[in-house]
């Protein structure tokens, strides 16, 4: 599993079509705009993606340079066996380079993308109650052709 990385994408498809609307649309209600745009293109979800993509596939390269060094030293044919890391064991618990590599995507995970993705998820979920109240406002707002009826 340590040489798969997953990152971090949440569906656009909804944005892509906001975000091709022209400016009159986004200027109906800018702070709306604003946090549609936040919660898409945002910081919090840059450093995610950051992360969860290029700090991780870092990693995995490094991950299997050290791979490339164990084959010329054992049968990685059978990494995916536990058989193999049994047979093995004293070798790889010697490896320091590995113990780094490891090290370091636990501490990516634990120390970085875990309270990224929550600090993400609760901005989210602020942002959806804000979104929410103004839809309310909206729905309720009455027209007559193009004229808003007070």
């Amino acid at each position: 599993m340590f040489g798969f990385s997953d990152s971090f994408k949440p569906p656009n498809l909804g944005f892509e079509i906001f975000k091709s609307g022209n400016q009159d649309f986004k200027l109906v209600d800018p702070y709306i705009t604003f946090i549609i745009s936040d919660i898409m293109e945002g910081i919090d979800l840059k450093y995610l993606q950051k992360n969860t993509n290029e700090v991780e596939e870092q990693i995995v390269r490094e991950y299997k340079e050290v791979l490339k060094r164990w084959s010329r030293e054992m049968d990685v044919t059978q990494l995916d066996q536990n058989k193999f890391w049994i047979k093995n064991r004293k070798y790889i618990q010697n490896d320091d380079e590995f113990k780094y590599l490891l090290f370091q995507r636990t501490q990516l995970w634990e120390s970085s993308v875990k309270e990224e993705l929550e600090l993400y998820r609760k901005e989210v979920l602020k942002d959806k109650k804000i979104l929410d109240s103004m839809i309310n406002v909206y729905e309720n707002e009455k027209y007559v052709l193009y004229w808003k009826i007070n």
